[in-house]
């Protein structure tokens, strides 16, 4: 009950800031340290059109899922990547997202790094404690953080199958150089088991994008981040999946330096940190 009221009192707050849309949360987590926005559209039952440069619902076979994805479509960034992403000739298949609210925070050697706020700092910006930590404060916030994970299909060959993670800085407040520095981030993203990654890439808003490790059905790369969009685009193949399938997308921010060591497993990449209280990470997926 806490969680909702939060989530509400969340949605009350930033949504009379500088950001332009706030959706509710369908999950939020408990495992996550952070306060986590959750969720996931599937559009096996819609037929999407690009009117004008605007997605658009041509027509469902599913009431609960259409207005579901009538909520997302009024969101400038979910436009954005459909847009992109039909643009280039593909189907989406589903859409899954995890969302964080920014805070400053200095490491032990007093560099300042942007990291996501918890639920406590939720409640603080609400003024839902009544006695607060003076020592603790109240966060400032410094824009928002969302990793998409997004699934379709090429239009000419329907068994080709694409996989992207998205990353997406919003919100400004960050300095002349948005999240960046010189310190490397990771992305990272894993097809569900029996599928075999065929290749991947990453472009957009970065700088020396290397790959950094890679394994049967998970890729990780590397590179110097900037505000703004960075897109691993992955390419599979099914050998021997079936039914109920997920996907999983990383993404790891530092902003010192950082020793990252990665795990690979048939469904994920384990991530462990030598400076973690210099760096973050959060995942988003979708099940289809």
């Amino acid at each position: 009950m806490l969680k909702k009221l939060v989530l509400l009192l969340l949605v009350m707050l930033l949504s009379v800031s500088t950001f332009n849309c706030i959706y509710a949360s369908e999950v939020q987590t408990d495992s996550s340290p952070f306060y986590e926005e959750k969720g996931q559209v599937i559009f096996d039952s819609v037929k999407l059109t690009n009117e004008n440069g605007r997605i658009e619902i041509q027509k469902s076979t599913n009431i609960e899922q259409s207005q579901k994805l009538s909520q997302k479509l009024d969101d400038p960034d979910i436009q954005d990547i459909l847009s992109k992403y039909m643009g280039e000739g593909k189907t989406p298949v589903a859409i899954g997202w995890t969302k964080v609210y920014l805070k400053d925070s200095k490491d032990p050697n007093n560099k300042t790094g942007v990291v996501p706020m918890t639920i406590e700092d939720v409640e603080r910006l609400s003024g839902n404690i009544a006695n607060p930590n003076a020592a603790s404060g109240t966060p400032t916030v410094k824009g928002n953080f969302t990793l998409y994970t997004l699934v379709g299909y090429d239009n000419y060959d329907p068994t080709a199958l694409y996989a992207e993670s998205i990353g997406k800085w919003n919100g400004g407040q960050y300095g002349s150089n948005g999240p960046a520095n010189d310190n490397d981030d990771f992305m990272t993203i894993t097809w569900p088991n029996g599928y075999v990654l065929t290749s991947s890439t990453i472009f957009g808003d970065c700088s020396g994008p290397y790959k950094k490790d890679e394994a049967y059905s998970s890729v990780v790369w590397g590179f110097g981040e900037e505000s703004g969009e960075i897109i691993l685009a992955s390419n599979g193949r099914n050998d021997s999946s079936s039914g109920t399938r997920k996907w999983v997308s990383k993404y790891v921010h530092t902003w010192a330096e950082t020793v990252p060591s990665f795990n690979f497993s048939l469904t994920d990449v384990g991530i462990t940190l030598t400076n973690s209280s210099a760096s973050w990470q959060i995942a988003s997926s979708l099940i289809y």
